[in-house]
């Protein structure tokens, strides 16, 4: 799982200076994506959390400093208990960094680009948690894929500033509206 090798994670870090601080910087200034027309600016969203084989990704899961007390924020929380882990064990983000009412694909598969692939190869996951249909779908335009079973085995291949990437990662998709069900992570 994650990077084929540990020499491409090293000269992938040591080529481009990525770090959880140059990530954070960009979402917090971001010079290169584009605000969508729906998007409230003054709302950025950071991502919680460090290197961990889990990430859950959502629309805007990270939505108020009390997130662990939202719906999101609660399944985040059974999945992590169900793992046996404390959710400060694992690696939370949003899709689209800013609060919209509505976000336009291209902005989110902009929003992937930028951040979301940094992320990956930053926080290191072997899983990740899909949130939501309208993540889904960014999930499968962005990576060229179709969820035909709620857990699918991928490697994703993407460039970093014009070095590639090859990540093998689990994506597991959770429809918010439905119970999910444990069983899935059972070898987990």
């Amino acid at each position: 799982m994650g990077l084929v090798s540990r020499e491409q994670y090293h000269h992938l870090i040591k080529n481009t200076g990525l770090s959880f601080n140059s990530l954070y910087d960009n979402i917090k200034t971001n010079k290169k994506v584009a605000f969508g027309k729906h998007a409230k600016e003054d709302e950025i969203f950071l991502p919680i959390g460090k290197i961990s084989p889990f990430m859950f990704l959502g629309r805007s899961i990270i939505n108020s400093p009390d997130f662990f007390n939202s719906e999101d924020g609660k399944l985040v929380s059974n999945i992590c208990s169900h793992l046996s882990l404390n959710v400060k064990e694992v690696y939370i983000t949003n899709l689209i960094k800013y609060k919209a009412d509505k976000v336009d694909i291209l902005d989110a598969k902009d929003h992937v680009k930028e951040f979301l692939l940094s992320e990956i190869v930053l926080s290191k996951p072997e899983m990740i948690f899909v949130l939501g249909n309208p993540v889904k779908k960014v999930i499968e335009s962005s990576f060229h894929f179709e969820f035909d079973t709620p857990m699918v085995d991928r490697e994703i291949k993407f460039k970093i500033e014009n070095n590639e990437v090859q990540y093998n990662v689990k994506f597991i998709y959770l429809q918010l509206d439905k119970e999910f069900d444990f069983s899935q992570l059972d070898p987990y």
